[in-house]
């Protein structure tokens, strides 16, 4: 039995902010439904052949932007040999070994970094369209979402093609997450159900990060993936070759070029699709894939997986990061 202490800097905090512990809520809700007899989830990190700190994207959570909670945590400081992070920040820095969704492809070494996907912010009414009569596809592909945060996604707006349905609730979005409507929310969850329901494929461009959740629900719905990201890095398992397009971002104005020419394997791509996510990333399936992840992370570090850590420093000379750094050190936080 391979024990698994899971725990997050948040946590320590006397006053935790609940949406800053959703990731490791919803990983311990995971092990429940876990049948694999292989891993066991134990509240002494001591004892544990694993510690996974399971740490949220907020700016404000207190594993901090860069895991300098997870750095300076007692925990992680005594048991650093055992410890691994799980973090779904948009801009991870892996200056501690784990598995980042987003991680980027010019920043991607396989010692400390693997990637993987999204735990928590999944579409809840995915769920309700499993059980309803299929629906026949109408349209060959399309897109539900913001298309202003990335170059990209604007890009999209400029497809000419009937066959291609773009739906951009940018503002219906904001407006109803600043109002605090949830009745609002739940009706654009529903219509992004509704639309993918009817297409033969779902473009999914990365996001503010490489990666992207809409990728997984497509999956989850039977429906094959369209990759618009440069710089995305696909979680290990999949074949991903057998269900998944992948275009270049300069070629998004090819899209229904391209998709044409699968269409006819559209059907066999989502079903293959859908069994792919059954496999990899349905919740029964979701703790062992990520824990057998984590275990050969563990037996195959080698000296240089801890050195390459300093690599990591090399992320501060890209603006993004150097902008927020130099904020977090004037504000005292660095």
């Amino acid at each position: 039995m391979f024990k698994v202490n899971l725990r997050s800097c948040e946590e320590l905090r006397l006053d935790p902010n609940p949406e800053f512990l959703k990731e490791l809520q919803r990983m311990r809700e995971l092990a429940t439904l876990d049948r694999s007899g292989r891993y066991e989830l134990i509240d002494d990190p001591s004892a544990a052949d694993l510690i996974l700190f399971m740490e949220c994207s907020g700016y404000e959570a207190n594993c901090g932007p860069y895991l300098e909670g997870v750095r300076r945590d007692p925990v992680y400081r005594r048991y650093r040999s055992k410890s691994l992070v799980y973090s779904a920040f948009d801009f991870p820095i892996p200056f501690v070994p784990g598995i980042y969704p987003s991680i980027d492809r010019r920043w991607y070494w396989r010692s400390l970094a693997r990637p993987g996907c999204y735990l928590v912010g999944s579409n809840v009414f995915i769920g309700a369209y499993a059980v309803q009569p299929p629906v026949e596809p109408r349209v060959l592909a399309s897109f539900v979402g913001c298309i202003s945060n990335q170059p990209v996604r604007r890009r999209l707006s400029e497809i000419r093609s009937d066959s291609i349905l773009i739906v951009d609730n940018t503002d219906a979005f904001l407006a109803a997450c600043r109002a605090g409507r949830q009745d609002e929310l739940d009706r654009l969850k529903k219509g992004f159900v509704e639309t993918v329901s009817r297409s033969k494929f779902v473009l999914c461009p990365r996001g503010y990060g490489a990666s992207s959740i809409r990728l997984f629900e497509a999956m989850e719905m039977g429906r094959a993936p369209v990759i618009l990201s440069d710089e995305w890095v696909p979680p290990e398992g999949p074949d991903w070759d057998a269900f998944s397009i992948r275009v270049a971002e300069r070629d998004v104005l090819r899209v229904p070029e391209i998709l044409r020419g699968s269409e006819a394997a559209s059907e066999d791509l989502g079903k293959a699709a859908r069994l792919a996510w059954e496999e990899w990333f349905s919740p029964d399936q979701l703790f062992r894939r990520m824990c057998e992840t984590c275990e050969e992370m563990l037996t195959s570090r080698r000296p240089f997986a801890l050195s390459a850590r300093w690599l990591c420093y090399l992320h501060f000379a890209r603006p993004l990061h150097a902008r927020k750094l130099l904020s977090r050190i004037k504000n005292g936080r660095g």
